[in-house]
This record gives C-alpha cells, structure tokens and sequence, in this order.
C-alpha cells in the first residue's frame, strides 16, 4: 500500500514579506520564499501541484492566478505525515497566536484605505489535504457534524476559488511585540496563556468576514470571550464593566452620570466611557440571549461606533494589560504602552462628517515614564 502523506496550510493568510513564523512547537512558512524547505523532490512537486489548485478570483477558475504566499506548517518529526491529536491542537494554537496578533495590528489601522490590509477569519482558515505519490486522484473531506467526502477528484483539474469576500492584503501585518510575548508567557505562565488563547480562539470565529454569519450570533462569542478572557464570575455585566475600567481607564478619567438597565428598573452611577461601552455591550448580550427584540441602534454606542468595531479595540488591549501586569507582578518592565480613548478619529470635511470613537493611540507618558495626561 502506497505512503500516504497528510498536508496542512493557510490557503488565505498572504505571508507576504515574511518567510516564517513559529508558536510552540508549529511553524509556519511562506512556501513562495522557500520551496526548496522540502527537500524531497516528489513530495515538493506534489505540495506544489496541490497548492496551484487554489486560485485568485477571475472569470475562468482554470486560467486565473494561482494565490501566492500560501502558508505551509510543519511540526517537529511529522514529515508530513496525518496529524495526531496533539500536532492538531498545535495548529489550532498557532491559528489562534496568529489571528490574535494581526488582530493588533487591525486595531490600529485607521487610514481611508486601511481596509485592503484587514485581516479576517478567513485568512487564518487552515485546510488539510491527503496525498499519495505516483497517484494524481485525491479525495476532499469536510463538515463537522456531518462529515462529506468527494472521490475521484484529479490534481490539476479542480480549482478552489478565493471567495471575493476574503481580504488578501499584500503583506502579513502582525504586532510583532505581542507574538514575542505570547512566546514568553507560553514559557512563564501557562495559564495566563491558556485564557488568552482559548478567548481569543472563540473570539476568532466572531470575526468572520463571511456575510451570512449573524450579528446576535457575533454579539454573544465576543461577550463570551471577554467572559473567558477576564474569568468573570458572579453578576457578569457589573464584573465586566469594572474589570474594564480597572485595566483599560487611568487615573482621573472623566467619569459621567448614565442610567442602565436592572431586570425591570433604571439605576443609574458614574462610570468612564469605556466602562459604559461596557454595560452597553453586555446589555445587547442579554438582549440577545433573552430573545428580546433589538433595535439596530442597540449595535452602535453613543450613536457613533458600533460594537463589532468597538469589541476587538477593547479585546486586545484587554490581553495586552493583562500580560502588563503580570510583568509587574513578576518584577519585569512593561511592554506595552498604548491607550484607547473617546476622540475624534476622523475630522469633518467636504464630503464626510466627523467621526467620533474608541481610538487606540501610542501613550507617550507611560513609556516615558511620565506622569499621565
């Protein structure tokens, strides 16, 4: 019986500029710079073949551009061989290292043309292909719940298109600080690691680009990832709310009188912006989960910004304060020095209005060791 061998790659993840990135004990490389990495001739032509399958959009799938800078991962000794349970959750936390710092660097994206260097779910989308060689017939299996497989399909004669609402930025943007820290928390801390990971795992599929993906849905994977990101217990919203004004506001922040929601009454207090943000966002939750009618203006805070655009903001520079204050606790320098506030993003001209939102900007006084502004 012929050798069977098992490829794994991101199709989607554009590692233009870099050759390879490493978490744990997977790797990911940008087989475009290194095809001779294979130093099997056979296996190399094969993974080649295999990969020219998964084309750019056009209006003839057969004569389109095959999609460059796909990404291959390898472990330790697999050899490209099926993957053990162990070797898959190595990917999934390679998925979820990866997703997390372009996430980042998404967050701080705020020109006109900022959108073609988003990335999304999508680009981090693995797909796992068995092969045989000497044998130009493969089999396509997929579905979790009920599981397909598709027979006497020939290499080089089926194409996978890019579907046109995946971005394909032209370079891999990713916070290079944050993967380094993650690197070192795996080592330090590992369960500070597992809650970033697992959070930002289920975070991850909120964050499809996908249209027939829900907003209820997206709504409560975020909540839910906040929820595991921060360990919240007792009354969620109320922990929520005050774990993000404890992490994300400083000293002296303007705080404002508002009034929120308990079962069947108002209460009102003062709390910062971003601790409001926060009630309003687990409000929408629990609108959600209740099967309470929500009105779009539910989605948008302040009238202005709208959660899905606020919730990874928040998100990152959640995990980011986190990793802060352990590194205090531990007697090491913070690595971070960035802060998000309510401002004008974007002034008012001849054709646009001003916009106003969360912002997240370089806090110069914190990494100069000034007193805060």
């Amino acid at each position: 019986m012929a050798d069977q061998y098992h490829l794994v790659f991101f199709p989607y993840i554009a590692l233009g500029g870099v050759s390879e990135l490493q978490v744990g004990r997977a790797t990911i490389w940008n087989f475009d710079s290194n095809p001779n990495r294979i130093a099997d001739g056979a296996i190399k032509t094969r993974v080649a073949e295999l990969l020219q399958m998964y084309r750019e959009p056009g209006r003839l799938a057969a004569n389109s551009t095959p999609i460059r800078n796909i990404g291959i991962v390898t472990l330790p000794g697999n050899g490209f061989r099926p993957l053990t349970q162990r070797e898959a959750d190595d990917v999934q936390e390679l998925r979820s290292a990866l997703f997390l710092c372009s996430l980042a660097k998404n967050t701080r994206i705020s020109s006109l043309n900022g959108g073609f260097m988003v990335f999304t779910a999508e680009n981090f989308d693995v797909v796992r292909q068995n092969f045989v060689l000497g044998d130009d017939n493969f089999a396509e299996s997929s579905g979790v719940l009920v599981r397909m497989t598709k027979i006497g399909r020939k290499i080089g004669e089926v194409s996978f298109t890019r579907p046109a609402y995946i971005n394909s930025p032209t370079r891999f943007a990713y916070d290079e600080t944050l993967l380094g820290e993650l690197r070192f928390i795996r080592r330090r801390n590992r369960a500070l690691y597992r809650r970033i990971m697992n959070a930002t795992g289920v975070f991850l599929e909120s964050y499809y680009n996908n249209p027939t993906v829900d907003f209820r849905a997206r709504v409560l994977l975020q909540a839910a990832a906040f929820e595991m990101l921060l360990e919240l217990r007792g009354e969620a919203r109320r922990a929520f709310k005050s774990e993000i004004e404890r992490l994300l506001s400083k000293s002296g922040e303007r705080k404002f009188r508002y009034k929120y929601q308990v079962w069947d009454k108002k209460v009102s207090e003062s709390r910062t912006l971003k601790a409001i943000w926060a009630d309003r966002f687990f409000t929408l939750r629990n609108h959600v989960i209740h099967g309470d009618a929500v009105h779009p203006n539910e989605y948008v805070f302040r009238n202005a910004q709208h959660h899905l655009v606020v919730a990874p903001l928040m998100f990152i520079m959640c995990v980011k304060q986190l990793i802060n204050e352990w590194r205090t606790l531990s007697a090491k320098p913070r690595v971070f020095f960035e802060r998000i506030d309510w401002r004008v993003i974007r002034e008012a001209d001849g054709y646009d209005p001003e916009e106003r939102g969360f912002q997240i900007t370089d806090d110069i006084a914190a990494r100069f060791g000034f007193a805060e502004i």
